[in-house]
């Protein structure tokens, strides 16, 4: 069953070719396209996901979960998620359900797990790397911007965000330790 619930196989007829040109992009689902023979191992994991090895430059492991007609995906690629590898996983599953054929379910001590696992930290590390250069960018904007444009800011800010200024008033509020 799938997170949802639906059977594995009800969730994934329900995608369309624009489902998956919309989540990759149509170039990348012509890429993936050309890749479906190269997708060995296939299995649906025991929530309905789709495991399998890629051939590419290298082996990739490549996950695609669903949820509706909501593609998320993870392959050890250098893309790295929504590419080639992922296309060719889903089509190649929707080509062996057309053609009646059963796919194996795999379990946790699948060793593609594993593999996931590690090019997860890898990703992990990039998007870390991306918040630390924007909080600097920021940081610097706002050492910049004169005082009364980030009061002007900030207010209209909170303006939106009532809770936010529901916190800030408890932070000017709370009592300060002396110096």
């Amino acid at each position: 069953m799938s997170p949802a619930g639906m059977p594995a196989k009800a969730l994934w007829h329900k995608l369309s070719c624009d489902d998956l040109a919309q989540w990759a992009g149509a170039a990348t689902v012509e890429r993936g396209t050309s890749c479906i023979a190269c997708v060995h191992d296939l299995a649906v994991t025991t929530d309905g996901n789709l495991l399998a090895w890629v051939d590419g430059t290298r082996r990739y492991a490549t996950l695609v979960e669903a949820t509706g007609r909501r593609l998320h995906s993870q392959c050890t690629c250098p893309i790295g998620s929504a590419c080639k590898h992922s296309v060719a996983v889903v089509l190649a599953y929707l080509d062996l359900i057309r053609q009646g054929k059963s796919v194996p379910t795999t379990g946790a001590d699948d060793p593609r797990w594993d593999v996931l696992q590690t090019s997860r930290f890898k990703v992990r590390d990039i998007e870390a790397e991306v918040e630390q250069e924007k909080a600097a960018r920021l940081r610097q904007l706002l050492a910049a911007t004169p005082p009364h444009e980030l009061v002007d800011f900030t207010m209209a800010l909170l303006d939106e965000m009532p809770d936010v200024a529901d916190q800030l008033l408890a932070l000017l509020d709370a009592p300060r330790p002396e110096n």
